[in-house]
């Protein structure tokens, strides 16, 4: 395996050094650009905003995002809210390559006396309703991202620091932040993969990349707290291994961006769900955009040895943009099927729906709707309302 993987990297530098290329992908709620592109962005505070950011090299996002929803099962209610801020400090040096800091602060609060996990296990699914759990605390407060990242050649470069996994392997555009895309835990990251029990940790990754390819190793603790870099625990060993890589098509037309990627881990530490004390995974991933505003996608995350609450998850969909003229939007639907880890479960299934649109400059307003006609516990179908309003500037 090691032959294989060492002779796959010699191949793509090789092809790299003779490409023209640009810079370390990065997705998600790290992708500043696309925080706020949804938004319209004019005003004396933007213009101030643009301004430290070219004159001073600071850029960010902050923002508020509350989420409500309802069930079927038993009218239970359930409502939480994200403060996020996100930000990179870019280091200007001689060259051109790109080099700073990177970091995401964040402050989520349940204002029920259960969390969203307990609200899912309420209405008979295994699976979580939004990302937004807290268990066992009802709030957390945290650095779940902070790292240095650098170019080191036209072809090259690295982070290390304190790694959001998801952010940087097997991400997907349209299904990785419940607080902007899908709520629904298999739409909101690569859940069913065994490292999502330890996605928050200290580490680093080393990128490749050309105009169509990229490959993504690393390695990060398993063991850390994940509210803030957690030195004393990487030093005691124990880390998950990943590698990726990826194909990134866009034929000539930037807005026809897409990725088609493979991902690969191994950890060596045990987690709180079934299986043995090691465990590997396996991720694939793809999202493709169109010009004329569709965008598809579909990710499978497979665990071996080792599993969360989840063995294995799929899921697939559609998303639309710009239905509504004059006022930015998306339509998302969405299948997914999860396998549970425990046997008395059955697979879950179902499906989500939403719809975002901005309804000022700076605010987004999202009514959405999961339908479980095969949910793991209950014997009845489900159905979770929801509405999510998200402040941004």
């Amino acid at each position: 395996m090691k032959k294989i993987l060492l002779s796959t990297l010699f191949i793509f530098v090789s092809y790299a050094i003779f490409a023209q290329i640009e810079h370390m992908e990065i997705e998600g709620r790290f992708n500043l650009e696309r925080e706020s592109g949804f938004l319209v962005t004019s005003g004396s505070y933007f213009d101030w905003k643009k301004m430290i950011k070219e004159d001073h090299h600071f850029d960010y996002s902050l923002s508020f995002t509350p989420q409500w929803q309802i069930g079927s099962s038993d009218q239970k209610h359930h409502l939480n809210s994200e403060l996020d801020f996100v930000g990179f400090y870019q280091i200007k040096g001689k060259n051109k390559l790109l080099k700073g800091i990177r970091w995401w602060f964040v402050w989520n609060q349940t204002y029920m006396d259960y969390t969203t996990e307990q609200f899912s296990k309420k209405q008979g699914l295994n699976i979580q309703t939004n990302d937004g759990n807290t268990f066992p605390d009802l709030t957390i407060i945290g650095l779940p991202a902070l790292w240095w990242e650098q170019d080191l050649t036209s072809f090259m470069g690295f982070r290390a620091g304190q790694l959001f996994g998801q952010s940087i392997y097997a991400n997907n555009e349209f299904i990785d932040n419940d607080r902007t895309d899908f709520m629904a835990t298999p739409l909101a990251g690569p859940n069913g993969v065994n490292w999502m029990d330890y996605p928050i940790g200290l580490g680093i990754q080393l990128s490749f990349w050309t105009d169509y390819f990229s490959l993504d190793i690393g390695f990060q603790d398993t063991k850390a707290n994940g509210n803030y870099p957690d030195f004393e625990s990487f030093f005691k060993g124990n880390f998950v291994y990943l590698a990726e890589l990826a194909y990134h098509p866009n034929f000539g037309n930037p807005s026809k961006e897409g990725k088609y990627g493979i991902t690969f881990s191994y950890s060596d530490h045990p987690i709180s769900g079934p299986g043995s004390d090691y465990g590997h995974g396996l991720v694939f991933n793809m999202f493709q955009k169109f010009s004329s505003g569709i965008g598809i996608f579909s990710r499978y995350s497979n665990s071996f040895d080792q599993y969360t609450s989840l063995k294995s998850s799929f899921v697939a969909g559609l998303t639309f943009d710009n239905l509504l003229k004059g006022l930015p939007d998306r339509l998302g639907i969405a299948y997914m099927s999860s396998v549970p880890s425990d046997e008395a479960q059955r697979i879950e299934q179902g499906l989500e729906f939403y719809w975002r649109f901005t309804l000022s400059g700076i605010i987004e307003f999202t009514p959405d709707l999961q339908y479980y006609f095969k949910p793991a516990i209950s014997r009845e179908e489900v159905f979770i309302l929801g509405f999510r309003c998200r402040v941004a500037i």
